[in-house]
């Protein structure tokens, strides 16, 4: 029934790497776990020769498109699944990356794909961000030379 329909969760750990390599990267783990025999369509295709690429900067709007294919062909052909939840661990890691590399960062891709995900819900793209502060104050630390006050109080 509807109530036993679920998200496929496309989780990504974020690395000081750019973050359309990373969800890419991502995706291709979870189609493995899916689909272990190694039979998927042409998305996977354009994938892996986007991820073997020159290194230079991937098109976000590539990406998007990538992910939202790759949301539909879940919902098409996995059992249950109403298409993926793309979860992104350590968020800091990727931000720090993008500060540090402005002629190379994509993050302007996170916008995109939260408005991809509003605009095409027939999709099945879901896309819940969390971050831990303390991985947000240590990429604040390294780009910007805020510092974190000492005095902060906790609760008793």
């Amino acid at each position: 029934g509807k109530a036993d329909r679920r998200l496929v969760p496309i989780t990504i750990t974020g690395t000081r790497s750019p973050l359309g390599l990373t969800v890419l990267r991502g995706i291709l783990r979870t189609a493995e776990g899916l689909d272990p025999q190694g039979a998927y369509p042409e998305l996977f295709s354009r994938i892996t020769a986007a991820l073997s690429g020159s290194g230079a900067l991937l098109d976000t709007r590539d990406v998007v498109d990538m992910l939202t294919e790759f949301s539909v062909w879940v919902r098409d052909t996995v059992p249950g699944a109403l298409g993926v939840l793309l979860l992104i661990d350590e968020l800091g890691k990727l931000l720090e990356y993008a500060a540090q590399n402005p002629s190379s960062s994509d993050i302007y891709l996170l916008q995109q794909i939260a408005e991809q995900a509003g605009r095409t819900p027939d999709a099945g793209l879901s896309v819940p961000v969390r971050f831990s502060v303390e991985g947000c104050s240590t990429c604040i630390d390294r780009t910007s030379g805020f510092r974190r006050s000492s005095t902060a109080s906790t609760p008793a």
